[in-house]
């Protein structure tokens, strides 16, 4: 059994929410997370990046239009899914929303300039 510190409890109870809405498109899936994309919740999207790629899906989408803000440790995860895509022969793919802070930190990082960004997410 693991025992979280009540500090670490606290602290995490009053983090904003977050999800992972995965859906399928056709030969693509879509990875749809929201709220904050950083090091608390990048292992869940990387969990479902992993399991889908491993599916053998030949294209995933990553859609960050409900993601406000997102950290280096959303940046590796985004280069990593990348790498793994490209190393695979598939395809990874970036959908961007309003949030200016996202886009930004893709900008200033250069991964922007070297990602495959649709327009909008497959229905």
């Amino acid at each position: 059994m693991i025992t979280i510190p009540s500090d670490l409890a606290r602290r995490a109870a009053s983090l904003p929410s977050f999800a992972c809405d995965v859906r399928p498109a056709r030969r693509a899936v879509v990875v749809a997370p929201s709220g904050e994309l950083d090091m608390a919740t990048v292992p869940g999207v990387r969990d479902a990046l992993t399991e889908l790629h491993e599916a053998g899906f030949a294209h995933l989408i990553l859609d960050l239009t409900a993601v406000d803000f997102l950290d280096s440790s959303g940046l590796a995860l985004i280069a990593a899914a990348d790498r793994a895509a490209t190393d695979d022969g598939r395809r990874f793919s970036l959908v961007l929303g309003a949030a200016r802070a996202v886009r930004r930190t893709l900008e200033l990082s250069g991964l922007l300039g070297r990602l495959d960004v649709l327009p909008r997410s497959p229905a």
